[in-house]
């Protein structure tokens, strides 16, 4: 990949009196990106290769201007306060277009082609036996403006009450003309207490306390061209004359994306939000807490579902739902070594939300987030009244606490048991959730002298995966447990022929009426009949359930300062650091299997 990207900014500030200033500001943002993919030829003469090429260039252009009204010592000393009034206008421009060249016959990935490269081993679009190209080059537009008017108060009293205020309307070339224009506002309050409360000023042990709240609204359009139909860029084939394009009064007939735009007009997707935290210094600032609680809606999200494909259409576009998310956070900072030589900090971070699905819309039951293996398999979907990233499949069923099992009789002998299977719920269920319980991070800096070391770590706890690597080693006997009864350490099994091994397992659970199961099977049973993939019997999912806990050393760095003395010499540098720094050394994890 290249990537070539010039950034330019222009701003100019006037100080037109005492208290207002007025300031311009224009920026362009031009990106030029080509991605090239080579597949190696499959074949020994170097002809059944892939080649693919893409560009995309991107333009950003913001237009904005701001004047700035400030006060100091407001109705009669104890405030001071400014306004900020603005407008912007941003224009977003995106051209990409991209061709691929196969020559690979039958390929499992990329794309397939009857007709071989002509030149062995050589990536390049014109490299083909086909007269021309076998793909036509595909083009891709997104543009859009959005402007803006806002506004922002701030007012302060005796400098430890604060107030802000904002409020700002958006206008977005990506929804439809009556829903284009949509407003949001917020507000903030914070007290510093240690400021206001005279016992709390020359506290020893109390260095810094604010408290907070906020109520803040936000909203945003979506994606160029989904709020109506818009044409797709291929031509209709003519069904007569394959070689020539449908035309009526001589124009070239285009159909419609295959994408379909709402059928109620498309609404700017909103959140909400409210917090409230502390903040609080101890033993002169050498140990430090900061938590903020929140909580926060979502509504009318802008999502799109998969249609039937009878429809014409391969899905639709609409606004659904309501989400909600509540959580904390938290930072803890301290010093616990300050000396003239030598300084340890340390930083822990942590944060904990819970999201939830609220609402859909009317006649949506659920909104499917993906699959594995069809419906047998397990399925992330979204469903009003659970917790968002719920893990859905088949789950084992119990009678008095044990896992129920049903034999398999011969067809041709239905007095013969053959095998064994667990009883499975009949719909699929929550059987994990992909949310940690928490996650965060900590970092140590440690100073002597001029050398200085320092690490970030991140870590995650909680929340889980759905594992078909190991699902599927285990149903094909590819996993290590699986050796166990292939190996001889079974129970004795009769084979159909008569002969006998020691490759037989007992199912551990009770029938239905509760009676304990003694049926010796063959270990078949026990492997892939439980952990298989694509089959008509539904099978048990949460066997296959990981705890998705893991640690991480993301950044290690060593800095040595280079003394001024060294420096003066030079003339023009007046301080050196040399750093060495190593990212993603360490990752620990410890799958622990759920089910």
């Amino acid at each position: 990949m290249t990537r070539n990207q010039l950034l330019s900014t222009v701003k100019l500030t006037a100080e037109l009196t005492p208290w207002f200033n007025l300031t311009g500001r224009a920026s362009i943002v031009n990106a030029n990106t080509t991605v090239e993919s080579r597949y190696t030829p499959v074949d020994v003469a170097g002809l059944q290769g892939q080649y693919g090429i893409e560009t995309v260039k991107n333009q950003d252009m913001n237009l904005e201007g701001f004047g700035i009204f400030h006060k100091d010592e407001l109705f009669g000393g104890n405030f001071s306060g400014s306004l900020m009034l603005g407008a912007s206008s941003l224009k977003s421009r995106m051209y990409g277009n991209s061709a691929w060249n196969s020559g690979e016959k039958d390929a499992t990935y990329g794309q397939s082609s009857i007709y071989p490269w002509i030149i062995p081993n050589k990536y390049y679009l014109a490299n083909t036996s086909y007269n021309g190209l076998f793909s036509l080059p595909v083009e891709t537009w997104a543009n859009y403006n959005i402007n803006s008017v806002y506004g922002i108060m701030d007012l302060s009293y005796k400098n430890y009450l604060f107030l802000q205020v904002t409020g700002r309307n958006d206008w977005s070339s990506t929804l439809p003309i009556q829903n284009a224009s949509y407003f949001y506002p917020s507000t903030s309050l914070s007290f510093v207490f240690t400021d206001a409360i005279q016992g709390l000023k020359n506290s020893n042990w109390l260095n810094y306390g604010k408290l907070k709240l906020s109520y803040a609204g936000s909203a945003n359009g979506t994606d160029p061209y989904l709020a109506y139909y818009t044409y797709s860029p291929f031509v209709i084939s003519n069904y007569l004359n394959a070689q020539a394009p449908s035309t009526f009064g001589g124009v070239p007939v285009r159909s419609y994306k295959a994408s379909l735009p709402p059928a109620d007009a498309l609404k700017p997707q909103r959140n909400t939000s409210q917090e409230i935290g502390l903040e609080l210094g101890f033993l002169q600032n050498r140990l430090g807490l900061e938590f903020t609680y929140y909580a926060t809606k979502s509504r009318d999200q802008i999502l799109s579902s998969s249609l039937a494909g009878s429809s014409g259409a391969t899905s639709v576009t609409f606004n659904t739902g309501e989400l909600s998310n509540k959580g904390f956070e938290f930072i803890i900072r301290a010093t616990p070594v300050r000396t003239q030589d030598f300084n340890w900090n340390i930083v822990v971070n942590g944060a904990h939300n819970k999201n939830k699905v609220i609402a859909l819309a009317d006649g949506i039951d659920v909104y499917p987030l993906q699959d594995l293996w069809g419906n047998n398999g397990v399925r992330m979907y979204v469903k009003a009244g659970e917790d968002y990233g719920t893990i859905y499949g088949y789950d084992y069923t119990y009678k008095n606490g044990q896992k129920i099992v049903a034999p398999i009789y011969d067809k041709t002998d239905p007095t013969k048991v053959v095998g064994s299977r667990y009883v499975t719920t009949p719909d699929l269920v929550p059987i994990g959730n992909a949310m940690p319980k928490l996650t965060g991070g900590i970092s140590n800096s440690f100073r002597y002298k001029r050398v200085s070391l320092s690490f970030l770590t991140d870590f995650r706890i909680g929340g889980q995966i759905y594992s078909a690597d190991y699902a599927a080693s285990m149903a094909n006997g590819t996993a290590p447990e699986t050796l166990l009864e292939r190996d001889g350490g079974g129970l004795s099994y009769t084979y159909p022929d008569g002969s006998t091994a020691n490759h037989g397992i007992v199912f551990d659970g009770v029938y239905a009426d509760g009676t304990p199961n003694k049926d010796v099977v063959h270990y078949l049973y026990k492997y892939a009949g439980q952990y298989g993939a694509w089959s008509g019997v539904p099978m048990p999912r949460s066997n296959a359930i990981f705890n998705n806990s893991w640690g991480k050393l993301r950044e290690l760095t060593l800095t040595y300062s280079v003394p001024g003395k060294i420096l003066e010499g030079t003339g023009f540098i007046q301080g050196l650091d040399v750093s060495l720094i190593g990212r993603n050394l360490f990752t620990y994890s410890r799958p622990c299997l759920i089910g």
